[in-house]
């Protein structure tokens, strides 16, 4: 019966959705997971999800998408950018090639050696860094770099989303019909 009440519930979400922008989906999910389960019906079209999709303690939920070819789910284009050139311990700038997405206050993960782990003794593969200010080919950081940075060093956003987290004591959980895409685009390399 509330499976029934579920499904009743998302296919009126679905008509006012049709009408709005850009449809609730997390809104949606929330509501099933509070109804203690149910079908989210996703409309056609490509939704962009900035903050992706988080499933905490689901059960009994199916994802669907109304149509397999035309409903997908995606994440925006990562923040990606490569160091243009060797940069040394102390600096507060980054020269940056290939940048995009860029805001202040996010923090970078700069591929790069980085701390000395306190269990295996070696330097962590990364360096992390806040944004103050973005300017055309270079990131004003907050602190100085405490580590020099390499040319060519891959940075990311350190905290970028996935396009869905399952957590907690979820169960029973179907995500059909709907073409999975991350951030990434052509040329950039796998984070």
């Amino acid at each position: 019966m509330r499976f029934l009440t579920s499904i009743l519930l998302f296919s009126l979400g679905l008509q006012m959705a049709q009408a709005a922008e850009a449809p609730p989906i997390q809104q949606w999910i929330d509501e099933a997971i509070k109804q203690g389960g149910g079908v989210v019906t996703i409309p056609p079209g490509v939704h962009v999800l900035k903050d992706g999709l988080v499933l905490k303690d689901a059960k009994k939920l199916a994802i669907r998408g109304m149509d397999k070819e035309d409903c997908v789910l995606k994440l925006p284009p990562l923040a990606y950018a490569e160091c243009a050139q060797d940069t040394p311990a102390g600096s507060q700038t980054l020269a940056v090639r290939a940048a995009r997405n860029w805001r202040p206050g996010m923090q970078l993960h700069i591929s790069a050696d980085g701390a000395v782990d306190s269990f295996t003794k070696k330097p962590k593969p990364y360096v992390l860094a806040v944004i103050s200010e973005v300017q055309e080919g270079k990131l004003l950081l907050k602190t100085p770099l405490k580590f020099p940075i390499p040319a060519g060093a891959v940075i990311r956003h350190a905290d970028a989303p996935n396009l869905i987290e399952i957590r907690g004591a979820s169960e029973q959980i179907e995500i059909a019909n709907l073409p999975l895409e991350g951030g990434g685009l052509a040329g950039d390399p796998p984070v």
